[in-house]
């Protein structure tokens, strides 16, 4: 059988061999076999392909709860929500008819306006866009839907690749056979980004304009609709809120420039409009410069989607828009940073951001509002008398060493005090909370709350010699008059007593992180004169 088998194989090679290269056969019949072999090799690996990018498509089943992100949560000690982790995507989900509707008009004016009648591939868009690409007609058109757009935010990463682009086709064309054209455009809104975590209309609109999409007037949503083909670029926190103008005035003047169109080849995009005044007396020349804003609310009225005194409106409206400062909705916004901080390098960002956790923390909202309160209360009194503009305040259980309250700062929001810094975290001059640890390592070396010291004005050293507060002096004075009275003297000398080196060790054994090396410090350690943080100090 076997030899049967190999004389088969030696016969089908010679055949092969002599249709190859049989002299008396013309060029396209010698190699139509290599022809037909390449275009079947060509055949096989489409389907190949076809196959590939079929079995490894997403599944868009649960759609729905895929634009939902699970959040992680930090709560206080009896389960009252701090804040809510998104990581990269805060939303917040709001049906379509929460939403006003100028919100769509104003994305399928600059996106998609041909969403209602396409089948959720715009196929002749793709066309045109593929035709720019390759410069050979003058288009700036994308070629892809919104639908192709939720599609590739919600299911695929952001590669630039043909099979990506095929994925994203069959994805969009299934997504379109499942769910009605008004569901898809209120997933799609609900997954927009604005820039930074702020995912969705809803939260986009509550952060810019401090009200809920529902109620966003035309010009609100042409702002919305111009910002996320760049979130970041374009956003109303960044520098590129207004259009801006990369020519002096006297130049401007010097060439007589009077219209927008003659400063084409000078300005820098920006997200919103904006009416720059040049020269003075009759002289003076207005000249207003379009933001992306503006040729959303153009393309909104040549597609008929608002009137044109709805138009003129809208632009003035626009271009006197005050957006919200930027502030999450967060309760003890330090100490939920400082857990977060320990929770990420404990279990990783990726799971604290996706991961759904529920953490309870030992804060007590009641006593962080004390707390609030107590920093805000004494605040002006500390910038008064002591020019202070800052204050932190930390509170501990004593028997469970367990953070109550935090306050890491007077306004964790305000920057020009730098805010967000948490002061508690911080190294600081402990002062004369110090002390207790000189005595305690005193004790340790044999002394007692009985031994006597003299309060008197004393030189250690050669240059050494620290005062009492008060510039007075108690004379003999045992360990426990000393530390009531917080004497500084008495405790200098303890901490001589008890050996620097003792007095270190003891503190980094209490937690006290002192940052330098050991030789950095002196006598003057006992007066608090080593930075110290606050929270290591309470606890």
């Amino acid at each position: 059988m076997k030899k049967y088998f190999h004389k088969i194989l030696r016969y089908r090679a010679h055949y092969l061999r002599d249709r190859l290269i049989d002299k008396g056969r013309s060029f396209w019949e010698k190699f139509k076999y290599v022809i037909l072999g390449v275009c079947a090799f060509l055949v096989a690996l489409c389907f190949f392909m076809l196959f590939y990018i079929i079995v490894t498509l997403p599944n868009i089943d649960n759609v729905r709860n895929l634009v939902a992100s699970q959040s992680s949560l930090i709560l206080d000690r009896n389960g009252e929500i701090l804040y809510a982790i998104h990581g990269d995507e805060n939303r917040k989900i709001v049906p379509y008819d929460r939403i006003s509707p100028y919100a769509s008009k104003a994305v399928m004016a600059i996106e998609d306006d041909k969403f209602y009648e396409h089948g959720g591939v715009d196929f002749a868009g793709i066309l045109v866009a593929v035709c720019g690409e390759l410069h050979l007609c003058n288009t700036a058109r994308g070629g892809s839907t919104i639908t192709q757009q939720f599609v590739k935010n919600a299911f695929l990463t952001p590669e630039r690749s043909y099979i990506r682009k095929a994925k994203e086709i069959i994805l969009s064309l299934q997504l379109e056979g499942r769910y009605t054209k008004d569901e898809i455009m209120e997933m799609y809104l609900n997954r927009i980004p604005y820039g930074a975590n702020i995912y969705g209309v809803e939260v986009a609109s509550q952060t810019f304009f401090g009200k809920p999409a529902k109620d966003l007037t035309i010009a609100e949503s042409a702002v919305l609709a111009a910002i996320p083909k760049a979130p970041t670029y374009y956003s109303p926190y960044g520098n590129n809120v207004y259009v801006k103008v990369d020519l002096s005035e006297e130049e401007i003047i010097k060439r007589d420039i009077r219209t927008e169109q003659e400063l084409v080849d000078f300005i820098s995009k920006g997200l919103l409009g904006k009416t720059y005044t040049y020269g003075e007396g009759e002289e003076a020349r207005d000249i207003y410069i379009k933001g992306r804003t503006d040729f959303v609310l153009e393309r909104m009225l040549e597609l008929g989607y608002i009137t044109q005194e709805e138009f003129e409106a809208a632009v003035t409206e626009s271009n006197a828009i005050e957006f919200k400062p930027f502030r999450e909705d967060i309760i003890a916004p330090h100490f939920v940073m400082y857990v977060r901080q320990v929770l990420e390098e404990k279990y990783g960002k990726e799971a604290l951001e996706k991961g759904g956790l529920h953490i309870t923390t030992t804060l007590d909202i009641e006593k962080q509002k004390a707390a609030d309160a107590a920093v805000a209360a004494q605040a002006e009194t500390n910038e008064e008398k002591f020019g202070a503009t800052n204050e932190a305040l930390i509170s501990l259980d004593p028997d469970t060493g367990e953070i109550l309250a935090m306050v890491g700062s007077r306004d964790f929001w305000n920057d020009e005090i730098d805010g967000k810094v948490n002061v508690t975290l911080r190294p600081r001059l402990p002062g004369s909370s110090f002390k207790p640890i000189v005595y305690a390592a005193a004790f340790l070396q044999g002394y007692a709350p009985s031994t006597v010291v003299y309060d008197v004005l004393t030189k250690f050293g050669a240059w050494y010699e620290p005062e009492n507060f008060d510039g007075e002096f108690w004379g003999p004075v045992d360990f426990r008059h000393a530390l009531g009275g917080s004497r500084n003297i008495p405790a200098v000398k303890a901490g001589h007593l008890a050996g620097i080196p003792n007095v270190i060790d003891l503190a980094r054994k209490m937690g006290i992180d002192l940052n330098q090396p050991d030789d950095w410090y002196g006598l003057s350690l006992a007066l608090g004169a080593g930075e110290a943080r606050p929270l290591d100090m309470a606890t």
